[in-house]
């Protein structure tokens, strides 16, 4: 289990398989076991994967110094492990906040992208009322701990949470989820990361469900992308979409991987 330490704030990241590098990226609140999940560990027999925790995530640092989460310190953490690890140009899967990450890539390190492969998520600001609505909600809930997560997450799925899910939920840090959203230049705050995607070079494969709450601004991002390949699935939501739907992302995937590589 590797870690790139960067001074006092060390990122957790896991290397498996061999060939060209394929960097994770998880969404809020996950980690980097989000990706050991069938078919998507099979990757490791054709590519590297370069599994992330993000800061604030996962094993990783946990700040609570919203300086700490600017966008440009994800897409350098990702850089120095491409670089630690021996490569120069990766493809990079992210999923929701994972996926905005790629969008950034392509802004600030277009020059080490063979391919972006976004999972439900969009590179425009999260200022829709639906997504307001959303963050509004996400941020009541850590205020009052990860025990209210845990309780938001189970309300949603009607269900109790498995109990390996609901131990990564509560090994999280409420208060370094909270920081991370609250740097004008955090992820979701920043805007400008869809300028340049119509004349953009970098193959991307874009894939989402019909029923999250991302879906309509996804759908209009797929109609700007130069050359996209975009795959929206009938009746899934954001959570759980990567491993839900699973069986109609992957043949897509694997087919775009090896167009591109």
């Amino acid at each position: 289990m590797p870690y790139l330490n960067k001074g006092n704030l060390p990122i957790h990241y896991h290397v498996k398989g061999s060939g060209p590098a394929l960097v994770q990226l998880h969404g809020f609140t996950g980690s980097l076991v989000d990706f050991n999940l069938e078919p998507y560990l099979q990757l490791a027999e054709n590519y590297t994967l370069i599994q992330i925790d993000l800061r604030g995530h996962g094993l990783s640092m946990k700040s609570h110094d919203p300086d700490d989460y600017q966008i440009k310190y994800f897409v350098d953490d990702v850089a120095a492990i491409l670089d630690t690890e021996g490569f120069d140009k990766a493809n990079v899967m992210g999923f929701s906040l994972g996926g905005i990450l790629c969008f950034a890539f392509h802004k600030y390190l277009r020059q080490r992208i063979n391919s972006l492969i976004v999972v439900a998520s969009h590179p425009y600001r999260f200022d829709a009322p639906v997504e307001v609505e959303f963050l509004r909600d996400i941020n009541e809930a850590l205020e009052q701990g990860m025990e209210a997560m845990v309780a938001r997450s189970e309300a949603q799925l009607g269900a109790p949470l498995p109990e390996d899910r609901r131990q990564l939920l509560l090994r999280n840090d409420h208060l370094a989820l909270i920081a991370q959203q609250q740097h004008v230049d955090a992820p979701i705050n920043l805007s400008g990361l869809d300028v340049g995607l119509d004349q953009t070079e970098v193959p991307i494969f874009l894939t989402i469900g019909t029923d999250d709450f991302l879906y309509q601004r996804a759908k209009k991002s797929s109609g700007v992308i130069k050359g996209i390949d975009y795959l929206e699935i009938e009746g899934y939501e954001h959570g759980g979409f990567l491993g839900a739907a699973s069986d109609q992302i992957y043949p897509r995937l694997t087919t775009f991987l090896t167009r591109h590589n």
